[in-house]
């Protein structure tokens, strides 16, 4: 084992799969143990290379006690040394486990995912690097075939994918650069550069399945063949082309199969769904599930729930699926939709405060909202109704920064609400709007609506106030820019 070789594995992964152009500036997921040490100090070794730029990320899940203390500093105290910027934060995992029902495993996971998108979005991040290597992914493929996987699943973790469906961080990537190394040869890196990396002893227990796996399923798999590692390497890679030529089809039909599709629902087609050969009706289900609830992953008996629909003769089935997910046969159609739709009395509600200029991103939700402060130019930036749209969904108006009284608010309608529209003297209901605008009955409940401390001042897309608009006298504006996800708003 030479550096050399491991440095080499690395680039041509790099090269390979495209992870880093010059100038990017990466986020890289930092836990103090040594893989994620070896990826930071990796980067910051070629950091000339690529003209990089490094932000460090830490969370103590605070699951550890003091030991989660010292893996902080740990962490903090090698930025330092390397002249790395560093955020560092504490998020208390048991409890939000303890709130959402989840393992202690699941929650730390997506509160570290949580934190990666916020600082990524705040430090203006162009990819997320993450340490996941080789012995991860024999890990992955073998839990996921254990619990039921198709191809996908088989496909193990890729080398890089969009951190975020839609909003500001649709552009950002997430990468795992070490995904051809071994565990053997991340230690062996560590113990050369002498990082001394911390240990998580809950690593050392078999209450995890991962953990079980790591600890008594691969070291059999490696006594009958050593190079487990590699043949599982390569076999994700066989599988992912074909997953993804499969896939490619799956999205061409879709075209002839789908009448209908907006962030909330999805109609389609029975009779062009039932000529497709089976693999190509799984992922035709795999892809429209996957439309309406990016966080589900969806499993073979969930696929086979809605085969069962699809094939009864009856004419009307219905089926509850989690994500909050229903699918319903109407005869020749069949409707996958949020729950919010499906007749319940269950009402969305949402209420966000906006304390200034920045960007805002709420989870579960079709939009994010950018808010700038900036002078008037000499070209007044609005003539008529204030508002502005391209075809990407963003919607953007400009209002009086010395007329609007912050902090801000971005909610859902609420029954009563009115706004003075711009060039009105009178005030008309929301609902009216709504309806006027034809706004579909199921976007109503999410529709955001900006009030500041004296009303609704814009409505986006449809209408704003006509309080706190640009005049010659208007010196600084706020410019509110709206952008909607595909599929929603108007």
């Amino acid at each position: 084992m030479e550096l050399k070789q491991i440095d080499e594995k690395v680039l041509t992964t790099i090269r390979e799969h495209n992870l880093l152009a010059c100038g990017d500036r990466i986020l890289v997921a930092v836990s103090g143990g040594p893989d994620s040490m070896m990826l930071l100090h990796w980067l910051w070794r070629f950091q000339a290379r690529w003209d990089l730029e490094l932000v460090a990320v830490h969370l103590n899940h605070q699951l550890r006690g003091h030991e989660a203390d010292l893996d902080q500093a740990y962490v903090e105290e090698m930025c330092a040394r390397w002249n790395i910027s560093c955020v560092s934060k504490k998020r208390d995992v048991a409890s939000y486990a303890r709130k959402h029902r989840l393992s202690k495993q699941v929650a730390a996971r997506e509160c570290r995912y949580a934190l990666f998108k916020e600082v990524a979005l705040s430090q203006k991040c162009d990819k997320v690097a993450v340490a996941h290597h080789a012995d991860d992914q024999v890990e992955t493929v073998l839990m996921r075939l254990i619990r039921g996987t198709g191809l996908q699943g088989l496909s193990g973790m890729r080398p890089k994918r969009r951190l975020a469906e839609f909003g500001p961080l649709a552009a950002c990537e997430l990468i795992r650069p070490l995904l051809a190394l071994t565990k053997d040869e991340i230690e062996y890196y560590c113990q050369i550069y002498e990082l001394h990396p911390r240990l998580d002893r809950s690593n050392l227990a078999d209450d995890a399945t991962r953990n079980w796996i790591r600890h008594h399923l691969v070291p059999k798999m490696k006594a009958l063949n050593p190079n487990l590692p590699q043949v599982i390497q390569e076999m994700t890679h066989l599988v992912a082309d074909d997953e993804a030529y499969l896939t490619q089809l799956a999205e061409e039909k879709l075209v002839h199969i789908v009448d209908e599709r907006s962030e909330q629902q999805i109609r389609v087609r029975l009779p062009a769904l039932r000529q497709l050969p089976p693999p190509l009706q799984r992922r035709v289900i795999l892809l429209l599930l996957s439309y309406l609830s990016h966080v589900r992953q969806w499993k073979k008996a969930h696929i086979d729930s809605v085969l069962g629909v699809i094939k009864r003769e009856e004419g009307h089935q219905q089926l509850h699926l989690p994500a909050e997910i229903d699918v319903e046969r109407q005869y020749d159609v069949l409707f996958l939709r949020k729950r919010t739709l499906s007749g319940s009395d269950a009402q969305i509600s949402f209420c966000y405060e906006l304390s200034g200029p920045g960007t805002y991103q709420w989870e579960g939700l079709p939009f994010c909202l950018t808010i700038d402060k900036r002078p008037v130019s000499a070209q007044r930036p609005e003539k008529g109704s204030g508002r502005q749209k391209d075809q990407r969904g963003l919607q953007r108006a400009y209002f009086d920064a010395e007329e609007l009284n912050f902090p801000l608010l971005v909610r859902n309608r609420r029954p009563g609400d009115k706004i003075q529209p711009l060039g009105m003297t009178g005030h008309r209901k929301v609902k009216d709007i709504f309806i006027d605008c034809k706004i579909p009955q199921h976007q109503r409940d999410l529709w955001p609506i900006i009030l500041d401390q004296e009303g609704v001042i814009w409505i986006p897309g449809l209408k704003r106030s006509d309080r706190a608009k640009v005049t010659d006298k208007t010196k600084e504006m706020y410019v509110l820019t709206m952008n909607m996800k595909e599929g929603f708003g108007c």
